[in-house]
């Protein structure tokens, strides 16, 4: 059933369902917070852009490589930290400082009309260094999110 916020799907065009994943462009760094007494890694997102939709994760995974050739990437997935390197070059990226991600996200969208959506799962899909481009590059501004990191699961 479609929602508010459907979409083709970037790579069958299907319109996608509430349950879909969304391809995010997102500049963001990360900092520490005490929860608990004990130091927590907080993403604080400074823009996040949709650029495509998924119907399905197999859409998205046959969509991934022709991605990772427009990006000229040659890793994928790099595990947290707070210094990464490229995904595209290899340099290294100091995530407590501003910096762009692109990202993979299981969503479930509401179906009542309202703009409410779950995030299920959010990954990483590559960070780039600010060669690679910079976090004041093409984007759109939007409200600033902090998110507690948590262990991704694999999609």
């Amino acid at each position: 059933m479609p929602h508010p916020f459907s979409q083709n799907c970037g790579y069958c065009g299907k319109l996608t369902e509430p349950d879909q994943y969304d391809f995010d462009r997102c500049v963001e760094r990360v900092t520490v917070i005490r929860r608990g007494g004990k130091p927590v890694p907080q993403i604080n997102i400074k823009i996040r852009e949709n650029l495509h939709a998924y119907c399905t994760r197999s859409c998205w995974e046959a969509a991934e490589p022709g991605l990772a050739d427009t990006f000229e990437v040659q890793t994928t997935y790099p595990p947290f930290g707070f210094v990464n390197s490229c995904c595209r070059c290899g340099a290294s990226v100091n995530r407590t400082h501003n910096y762009v991600r692109y990202s993979i996200a299981a969503m479930t969208y509401s179906t009542d009309g309202s703009p409410h959506a779950a995030c299920t799962n959010d990954r990483d899909w590559i960070v780039l260094c600010h060669n690679c481009e910079h976090p004041e590059g093409p984007g759109t501004a939007a409200a600033s999110q902090d998110v507690e990191v948590l262990e991704p699961e694999p999609l």
